[in-house]
């Protein structure tokens, strides 16, 4: 596993959340490569390739997690919000820019503790996945998103 994607951090989290709550289960899209052993109820997916596939896998989700360290965007946590799932993120990436209560929750890095609370948080509030969906597409329409490109080219411009 790539240290900076937070796996480790997300492994620790879920095992203190099992001892605190009711039993969970973890999907996860990749192949295992995990060195140490991981219980019965993590789900390794496989590398998925279909749009509409991995599109399923997000719009089931009760949460998505991103515990990452470093991300250049952070595509996936907006292709979560774009299948109306409530994200927690670490504010890396474009996760501080679009991740608020309304759709998730943000957790300091390297903080599994803090990972684990905003985890829990979001699985016990009830979300609205058609406006977490919305807000996503407003977000990123393509002319939203060139007339912001067009406002930091003027901005560098001058």
């Amino acid at each position: 596993r790539d240290e900076r994607k937070g796996f480790k951090d997300l492994i620790m989290a879920v095992q203190r959340m099992q001892k605190e709550s009711k039993p969970l289960s973890v999907l996860c899209v990749g192949t295992n490569d995990y060195e140490g052993s991981l219980p019965s109820n993590w789900h390794f997916l496989g590398r998925i390739d279909s749009v509409d596939k991995l599109s399923s896998v997000y719009s089931a989700a009760d949460v998505f997690a991103s515990p990452s360290y470093q991300e250049s965007f952070g595509k996936t946590v907006v292709e979560a919000l774009y299948c109306g799932t409530p994200v927690v993120s670490t504010p890396v990436g474009i996760a501080p820019e679009i991740i608020r209560e309304r759709n998730g929750a943000l957790c300091p890095i390297g903080d599994s503790d803090g990972l684990a609370c905003a985890l829990q948080n979001v699985l016990t509030r009830t979300y609205d996945k058609d406006v977490i969906r919305q807000e996503a597409c407003n977000m990123f329409q393509p002319q939203v998103v060139a007339d912001k490109y067009i406002e930091l080219y003027q901005k560098i411009m001058l």
